[in-house]
């Protein structure tokens, strides 16, 4: 299930074009950004990276706030951090060579 941005009054269950999330969803499915991809996430590169390596591991859920995560979403929030994970020990491994 794939986010949309979408224009509404109702903003608890739409994102407004204006929002920033609605630019995280673009680059969600731009393959120019994409670092890594699942069934469950997508892995993008930070726009204003803060790190020389910054990435944002997004679900593909649709969860709109941090107030919406639940205890049925341990697995997801499990494999993300198991993805961001790989990805330092990757990064990690490629410094060194």
């Amino acid at each position: 299930m794939k986010r949309k941005a979408e224009s509404n009054t109702n903003k608890s269950t739409t994102l407004s074009k204006s929002h920033w999330s609605a630019g995280l969803l673009k680059s969600m499915e731009d393959p120019e950004c994409i670092v890594k991809e699942d069934d469950k996430i997508v892995v993008i590169k930070d726009k204003y990276p803060k790190a020389q390596f910054h990435y944002l591991v997004l679900p593909k859920e649709n969860i709109h706030s941090i107030w919406q995560v639940k205890r049925n979403h341990q697995d997801l929030l499990t494999h993300m951090h198991d993805v961001a994970h790989g990805l330092v020990e990757n990064q990690t491994d490629h410094e060194f060579m």
